[in-house]
C-alpha cells in the first residue's frame, strides 16, 4: 500500500514531495513547557514503534503518557493519533478496540485541525467502524488539504468506502467521493474501474449544473450500459448529443470499442476475471458458439486454478448459452460440477481461508521499518466506485 499517510505526522523524511505543515509535527516541536517532562519518554516509545506487534507491547506505556497529558493540546492529539493507529495494528474485529479507535482519532483530529494525516486515519477508522458518512466527509477534506495524500489511497479502503455508502443508499457522497478521486487522478484499476469512476463524476457534475465537465466525460465511459442508463433518464437529456457524437446514433460505435478492448483484456491475461467480461459481451452480441467454444473447457477442466473467485460468475453465462444451443442438460450439469467442487474445496479462492480486516495503514517512525494492518474486507466483491 503506496502510504506516506504515518510517515507526514511523525517527521519521517521520504521520497514523496512533503507538505509543509508535515514539518511541525515532530512532537519535540509541539510540546508545551507544562508537558516537557512526558517527552523522553513519548520519544522512546516512538523510536521504538514499528507497527504490528510492537502495538500491543508499547500502547501500555503510550496510554501511561496519555493519562498525564490533561490539557487538549497538539501533543495530546499526535499520542491519540499514535494510540489510534496501535489499536488498529491490534484486534480491529472487537467492538471496544474500534469503538476506542474512533474516540482516539477523533480526538486527535480535534487537537490538529491543520492536519490532513489524522483525517486519513479516521477517514480508515470510520469506514471499517460503521460511519461511512463522517469517513467519506474526512476523506474529501484530505483530498483537498493533501491531493497526493489522498491519491495514495488504498484501493480495498475506496471500495469497502463506496460501497457502504451505496449500501447505505448515500448516492450522493459515494458520488462526490468518486468525482473527487477522478478529479486528482486516482487510478482504480482497470478501465471498467476507471470508467465507474467517471461515471460518478458525471453525475456529481450534472447535480451541480456543470454540463459542459460532463459533456467532457462522456468519452471517459466504457460500458454500453452505462450510455443506455444516461439515454433512459431525463435528468441527462442535455448530454443526449454527446452521446450520440460519441457513441453512434444506435450506441455501435461504444459496442465496438468495448468488445475490441473486453477481448485485448482476455487475450492478453486469460484469467477468468477478463473471461467473464468478455463471455458477457459476447453473450449480449448474440455469439453464444463463441462463448462455448472459448469458456466451456476451461471451467470443464478438473484442474480449475480460480483465486479470484471468478468461475461462479462466468459459470451461468456459458451454461445460458448452452441451453440457448439446445443444450440445457449439459449448462445444468456444467453447474452442479462447479458448486460440488467448491463444496470438497477443490475451487476455493485464496481470500476465503485469510482474516478478513481493514486494509493497511502503514506506520513508519523516525526511520523505523513500516508496520501494516492485515488486510482482506474489500466491503463487498466487486463493487466500483461508479456503482457499475
Amino acid at each position: 500500500m503506496r502510504l506516506m499517510a504515518i510517515a507526514l505526522l511523525t517527521g519521517l523524511l521520504i521520497a514523496a514531495p512533503e507538505p509543509a505543515h508535515a514539518q511541525r509535527l515532530d512532537p519535540s516541536a509541539i510540546v508545551t513547557p507544562a508537558e516537557r517532562e512526558h517527552l523522553p519518554e513519548l520519544l522512546s516509545i516512538m523510536a521504538e514503534y514499528s507497527g504490528g506487534d510492537s502495538a500491543a507491547r508499547l500502547l501500555p506505556r503510550l496510554e501511561a503518557v496519555l493519562a498525564k497529558l490533561i490539557a487538549p493540546t497538539p501533543l495530546r492529539g499526535y499520542v491519540q493519533f499514535t494510540r489510534a493507529d496501535m489499536l488498529m495494528q491490534g484486534d480491529s474485529d472487537s467492538l471496544q478496540v474500534m469503538t476506542t479507535a474512533r474516540q482516539s482519532i477523533d480526538e486527535a483530529i480535534r487537537l490538529l485541525p491543520a492536519e490532513a494525516v489524522p483525517k486519513y486515519l479516521g477517514a480508515i477508522i470510520h469506514t471499517y467502524g460503521g460511519n461511512p458518512a463522517r469517513a467519506a466527509d474526512l476523506w474529501l477534506t484530505v483530498s483537498r488539504d493533501d491531493p497526493a495524500l489522498a491519491a495514495s489511497s488504498d484501493r480495498d479502503l475506496i471500495e469497502a468506502l463506496v460501497g457502504r455508502l451505496r449500501d447505505g443508499g448515500d448516492t450522493r457522497r459515494a458520488d462526490l467521493l468518486a468525482a473527487r478521486l477522478s478529479e486528482i487522478g486516482f487510478v482504480m484499476g482497470d478501465a471498467g474501474d476507471q470508467a465507474a469512476l467517471a461515471m460518478s463524476s458525471l453525475r456529481a457534475k450534472m447535480r451541480a449544473g456543470d454540463v459542459a465537465g460532463a459533456q467532457a466525460l462522456v468519452p471517459s465511459l466504457y460500458h454500453p450500459d452505462q450510455f443506455a442508463m444516461l439515454l433512459v433518464d431525463k435528468e441527462f437529456t442535455r448530454l443526449w448529443p454527446a452521446i450520440e457524437n460519441w457513441a453512434g446514433a444506435r450506441l455501435e460505435r461504444q459496442w465496438a470499442m468495448y468488445a475490441a478492448e473486453r477481448k485485448r483484456d482476455w487475450e492478453a491475461s486469460r484469467a477468468l476475471g477478463a473471461a467473464r467480461g468478455y463471455a458477457g459481451y459476447l453473450r449480449a452480441a448474440g455469439d453464444d458458439a463463441a462463448v462455448i467454444d472459448l469458456f466451456l473447457p476451461i471451467l470443464s477442466d478438473p484442474a480449475l486454478d480460480d483465486p479470484e473467485d471468478d468461475a461462479p460468475s462466468l459459470a451461468p453465462l456459458v451454461a445460458t448459452s448452452l441451453a440457448v444451443n439446445g443444450r440445457l442438460d449439459d449448462g445444468l450439469a456444467l453447474l452442479r460440477k462447479l458448486a460440488e467442487q467448491r463444496v470438497e474445496g477443490r475451487c476455493q479462492p485464496a481470500e476465503l481461508h485469510r482474516e478478513r480486516r481493514p486494509p493497511p495503514v502503514g506506520f513508519r517512525t523516525h526511520g523505523s521499518r513500516a508496520g501494516r494492518h492485515r488486510a482482506g474486507d474489500r466491503g463487498g466483491r466487486g463493487s466500483r466506485p461508479g456503482g457499475e
